[in-house]
């Protein structure tokens, strides 16, 4: 998924977000999540880009 979302008040800031997933059957119960995330503005005091890389173990029932 890619998003891009304008600033109202500000015409020149800007924010992009990407998030990208994958999830794989381990068996029949269970399945492994892995995903990355990152989370962009452009007009910013603080780091412009926050990555976030996740796992997650999932019961499928």
């Amino acid at each position: 998924m890619l998003s891009y979302l304008a600033s109202f008040e500000d015409g020149e800031k800007y924010f992009a977000v990407s998030d990208s997933a994958i999830g794989v059957k381990m068996t029949q119960n269970l399945s492994l999540g892995i995903s990355y995330n990152m989370d962009y503005t452009n007009k910013t005091e603080k780091e412009k880009l926050d990555t976030k890389f996740l796992t997650s173990l999932i019961i499928d029932f």
